[in-house]
């Protein structure tokens, strides 16, 4: 993809025009963009989650030059649902760059986007979420503030959020989330 340089001429004078056209450029470019899907695994810091014989967890992507743009969900439904014990992590479509902090502990990595605990049963249950990198190649989620001591991550463990709204795990409830970030190019 070509854009042009605001250097011709008067650059103050053209950069609008200049900026347009390169705005147009990207848009057609980012405009025939398919969307693309992976399967991200999910995973307990302690104990894996079994979604249940229905549970579902579906991810999707696409790029905007090394920029990831991902979201999804992970569903718990039908029998045999155990929530696993510890924070909840799902990798990622693409290896992150290395200039992301990343961290293990709730709160300490740096914010990818944002979520949604989703309760089906109790609309007051539901909470927002911070999507944090936990390594380059996972996400975690963490409800509360982005600092570390006002988080709780979003886990199988059933206890209180910075609320005090206990998580307890059900069929048709789960996270969605979505979150951008730099990948590594080779």
């Amino acid at each position: 993809m070509t854009l042009i340089n605001p250097v011709a001429g008067d650059p103050l004078r053209n950069w609008p025009i200049q900026n347009e056209n390169n705005c147009n450029t990207i848009d057609t470019r980012v405009g025939s963009l398919a969307i693309q899907t992976y399967i991200p695994v999910i995973t307990g810091s302690n104990e894996n989650p079994n979604l249940g014989s229905t549970g579902v967890i579906a991810g999707f992507y696409y790029l905007i030059f090394d920029i990831v743009y991902t979201w999804g969900y992970f569903r718990f439904g039908g029998t045999g649902i155990d929530p696993g014990v510890g924070t909840y992590i799902v990798t990622t479509p693409f290896t992150m760059d290395s200039q992301f902090r990343v961290a293990d502990t709730s709160g300490d990595g740096v914010q990818l986007g944002t979520g949604i605990v989703y309760d089906s049963s109790d609309v007051t249950k539901r909470q927002p979420c911070i999507v944090q990198a936990r390594t380059l190649e996972q996400i975690q989620f963490n409800l509360g503030a982005e600092i570390s001591t006002q988080t709780r991550a979003v886990s199988g463990e059933v206890s209180g959020s910075p609320g005090g709204v206990p998580l307890t795990w059900a069929a048709d409830e789960g996270v969605n989330w979505t979150a951008r970030y730099k990948r590594v190019t080779t």
